[in-house]
């Protein structure tokens, strides 16, 4: 982040700073950047060195805060940072005993933070999902059309003036990319869900990763910074049970019911039997 703010600021002819930082503007702008991006770096070793100390994930959370404001002071709002600003004002309650309490605290907060992330996705397939529909009642081509993606891309192959590495071939393939759409169209919307359902964790973590390396290839927009919220939130989910077994299938939304005559493995029944 660093260098990429200072990078920015130097070649700003205009900057429209947002209220978390509007303290800084009688401040020379170069020195303010380097200062607050370094303290920025400081303060998330300390937060990694010392886990259990509240006030140095706080000072994390707010500088973070801060950072992402001035990186989005320079006319338009990106929201590459807004997951961990989030993630990181949430585990400023991560409690420090280690009684049984403070054990089922630190669970309820991960918790909270896992919910947090995943109804971002649920929001982002509920605007999909409601505009489709709205397209769809209009009898034009949208997000539940075969073509869906497929045109979006290639507006945005124009509007952009490139070429990303799987784009024409996903254009030219619509039905592949229909099928493509509409499931990760699913996972976005049915997110929030699988916080509820330890099974699932790590397959929906991993669907997201996929998501977000699709957008990549499909249009060029990276989101690299949410790749290790997810890989710590739901990849590796403390919470996450054994899901590398057909039963798993049975705890998808809407569709688990047509599972249901798969049985439980029986590993993870005599692992589910043994006493807490």
């Amino acid at each position: 982040m660093m260098a990429m703010l200072r990078s920015e600021v130097e070649g700003a002819r205009d900057l429209d700073l947002l209220w978390p930082i509007l303290w800084i503007e009688p401040f020379d702008l170069r020195t303010a950047t380097d200062i607050l991006t370094f303290s920025c770096f400081m303060s998330s070793l300390l937060a990694f060195w010392k886990p259990d100390l509240w006030l140095a994930r706080a000072s994390f959370a707010i500088l973070l805060l801060f950072g992402a404001a001035l990186h989005g002071s320079f006319g338009g709002i990106n929201h590459v940072y807004h997951i961990w600003i989030w993630v990181a004002v949430v585990f400023v309650f991560l409690p420090s005993a280690i009684s049984r309490v403070g054990q089922l605290a630190y669970c309820l907060t991960f918790a909270t933070a896992q919910a947090l992330i995943l109804f971002f996705y649920s929001l982002a397939g509920f605007w999909k999902v409601s505009s489709g529909i709205a397209v769809m009642l209009a009898g034009q081509e949208g997000n539940f059309s075969p073509r869906g993606l497929a045109l979006t891309l290639a507006d945005r192959m124009v509007q952009t003036g490139t070429e990303p590495l799987l784009a024409r071939f996903v254009i030219d393939n619509y039905f592949v990319s229909w099928l493509m759409f509409l499931g990760i169209i699913y996972v976005q919307f049915m997110a929030v869900i699988i916080v509820f359902r330890p099974r699932l964790h790590v397959i929906w973590g991993l669907a997201l990763l996929g998501f977000h390396t699709g957008t990549w290839l499909l249009m060029e927009i990276s989101n690299a910074q949410h790749l290790m919220v997810l890989l710590i939130l739901l990849v590796m989910s403390p919470f996450a049970k054994e899901w590398r077994s057909l039963a798993t299938l049975r705890d998808l939304p809407l569709f688990g019911g047509l599972f249901f005559g798969i049985k439980e493995d029986k590993a993870v029944q005599i692992n589910s039997e043994q006493p807490a």
